[in-house]
């Protein structure tokens, strides 16, 4: 959570598909698409992407808005203060295998455009909130330490029968 007001998380709600969703904005190129929801707003009140490329609508039109006090729904509906009224460009990949990295957490076809209908499929979107990674990195990094203390220890314990086992063959036997 991070109370921004152009902080918009989509979240999945398909399971068991190798399908996603994705936030449209322009690039010189054409739509491209990103799932990083960290927006803001221009000097013009354009909603852009943190490298300053224009979020599209439903109709690829970029969504300009009076202030940053404005509320986004769960199904990407925009409302302005003062009444603007804009759908969020949300396309979905069916297979996210076919898109190709563009940098700067952007995805694009090789060509065309992903399908912007996506009417009837199950996403949400939460306003004021980050997608972030699944991954526990300060959990992961104390497991690893943990991991290689105990090859450690084992390591020793084997050095040590090694030891007495040369002992055992060159000094008794």
């Amino acid at each position: 959570e991070t109370s921004f007001t152009t902080d918009m998380a989509l979240l999945d709600v398909n399971t068991g598909e190798n399908g996603s969703f994705f936030f449209t904005v322009d690039s010189a190129e054409g739509p491209v698409y990103t799932k990083n929801g960290n927006f803001t707003l221009d000097g013009a009140g354009y909603l852009t992407t943190a490298s300053g490329m224009y979020v599209l609508d439903a109709n690829n039109q970029r969504i300009q808005l009076s202030s940053d006090q404005f509320t986004v729904d769960s199904t990407g509906f925009i409302v302005g203060a003062q009444g603007e009224a804009y759908q969020l460009g949300i396309a979905y990949a069916p297979n996210t295998n076919d898109l190709v990295k563009r940098g700067d957490n952007l995805f694009a076809l090789e060509e065309g455009q992903l399908d912007g209908n996506v009417e009837g499929m199950s996403f949400v979107i939460q306003q004021g909130f980050l997608e972030g990674s699944n991954v526990d990195m300060e959990g992961q990094m104390t497991e690893l330490l943990t991991a290689y203390r105990a090859f450690e220890a084992n390591q020793k314990v084997l050095q040590a029968y090694d030891r007495s086992m040369d002992k055992a063959a060159n000094e008794i036997g």
